[in-house]
């Protein structure tokens, strides 16, 4: 349970320093460890594909702007949305 607390207070805290792209599938993985998933490969695809879905939902359909992050993260961020 405080993992899991401890995880999504660190996701908040990155969120905006890093960035919606790169923070939540590195989330989704360490929390879908945490539950004891052991597939890597579902584990990756899962995360990439339901980031991939959420940026293209929030910002193309609904044009909610998620967090881009600083500096660097930022300029990555830009190459996706």
């Amino acid at each position: 349970f405080f993992a899991a607390i401890g995880l999504i207070v660190a996701y908040l805290f990155l969120l905006k320093i890093t960035g919606f792209i790169i923070t939540t599938p590195l989330f989704m993985i360490a929390f879908m460890l945490l539950l004891g998933e052991k597939s890597k490969g579902w584990i990756l695809g899962v995360s990439v594909v339901m980031t991939g879905i959420i940026v293209v939902l929030f910002t193309k359909a609904m044009y909610v702007p998620l967090p881009r992050g600083v500096w660097l993260f930022r300029e990555f961020s830009l190459l996706f949305f």
